[in-house]
């Protein structure tokens, strides 16, 4: 962005379930210099809490932390545990009502750090590129390495090979498996077209979510964002864009145990179902439900950070 651009508007959501102050804080000073290095655009926080039932004071502590911040945060209870996709549509609720005239949404998680460029790189890129639709960053972990969180929509057989299929089966299909992860991309591309994305930070134009009612609320947790970048993927451009920068600490943020996975693999079937149109008498559904199993180690972006245990300093 540049002084010379009209103003942009950008509403920030963020949703929390008992996530680490500590990392909270941290990631609301990044988001803070991220927000003051931008040009020529107005930002406003809209933070969902969902935590419900285990800690008394918590929400108290939430927003003794929130008072505290540089950043216009409107800080909401959910009635319950709403999940994080019905918590998100909360906060596009809320926000439109006090600032209808927003242009842009961004997600972010409560353990996700922005780099102190994101955002004017994000909306300089967006406005140069009315036809893109949805931006996703680069994720990394907090020790540098690339988490790989965008990705093209996987075939039935690169599900089977990255659950089931042993190391010198997948050594031959290392390119399929390179194109899935956005892998193939060259250094001197500057964005490419994804397919899907993780709700652990993008931003998305206001009236793509809006023509897309919003993350689909019967996904409680997981998927959720699978499902809104296929659906806006449909309608607009998804971009990749590896310039942009996001350390994620998704890592901490919830225990796979197995009784996640056998929940994350139901979640999946419902997905799939619904991306495929197919019923459950439909012997392709099955087929894909099956490699299903594999898709849960596909992707690591969590979505509820409970347990966050890096360290960003």
């Amino acid at each position: 962005m540049s002084e010379s651009d009209p103003l942009k508007t950008v509403n920030i959501f963020i949703v929390t379930f008992y996530s680490d102050l500590d990392i909270l804080s941290k990631v609301l000073q990044r988001l803070s210099d991220a927000v003051n290095a931008s040009l020529n655009a107005s930002f406003r926080v809209t933070m969902v809490d969902n935590s419900h039932g285990r800690e008394q004071h918590y929400f108290e502590k939430l927003q003794a932390l929130v008072s505290k911040s540089s950043l216009t945060i409107d800080l909401q209870k959910s009635p319950s545990n709403l999940g994080f996709g019905r918590a998100n549509n909360l906060a596009f609720d809320v926000s439109s009502k006090k600032n209808p005239a927003t242009d842009f949404i961004l997600v972010l998680n409560p353990d996700a750090f922005l780099s102190l460029d994101s955002l004017n790189q994000a909306l300089k890129k967006m406005s140069e590129h009315p036809e893109f639709g949805v931006l996703l960053p680069r994720f990394k972990s907090e020790s540098g390495q690339d988490l790989y969180l965008a990705k093209r929509y996987p075939s039935v057989f690169i599900l089977f090979l990255r659950g089931f299929a042993p190391a010198w089966l997948k050594k031959l299909f290392k390119a399929s498996l390179d194109a899935y992860d956005l892998k193939d991309m060259s250094s001197d591309q500057t964005h490419l077209e994804a397919v899907v994305g993780s709700g652990a930070c993008f931003l998305m134009r206001k009236n793509i979510w809006t023509s897309l009612g919003g993350f689909d609320s019967r996904f409680f947790l997981y998927f959720e964002d699978f499902d809104l970048t296929y659906r806006a993927k449909r309608i607009t451009q998804v971009v990749y864009e590896p310039s942009i920068e996001v350390v994620h600490l998704g890592g901490h943020t919830a225990k796979r145990e197995e009784l996640i996975s056998n929940i994350l693999l139901s979640l999946l079937g419902n997905f799939l179902i619904k991306m495929a149109g197919s019923s459950y008498e439909n012997p392709y559904y099955w087929c894909k439900w099956l490699c299903g199993s594999a898709f849960i180690r596909v992707f690591n972006g969590c979505r509820v950070s409970s347990c966050g245990r890096g360290s960003i300093s």
